[in-house]
């Protein structure tokens, strides 16, 4: 268990620093009225939730073990 817990925080934490500039590239297609908002708030979820799921998980483990 103590494996994992670390490898999800590490799996949270690199796939947070990949996202940061394609999180950064949709919030200013944003501003550009020609794309499709719909699809721009799909990937702006998912760039937020995939991360997030390792994080829930890391913590999960954490208060586990105590």
């Amino acid at each position: 268990m103590r494996f994992l817990k670390w490898l999800f925080f590490i799996l949270g934490t690199l796939i947070t620093l990949i996202n940061i500039p394609k999180f950064v590239s949709i919030i200013f297609r944003f501003f550009n009225p020609q794309n499709n908002f719909g699809e721009l708030i799909g990937e702006l979820v998912g760039s937020i939730a995939i991360p997030c799921v390792f994080f829930v998980l890391f913590f999960i483990l954490q208060n586990n073990q105590k």
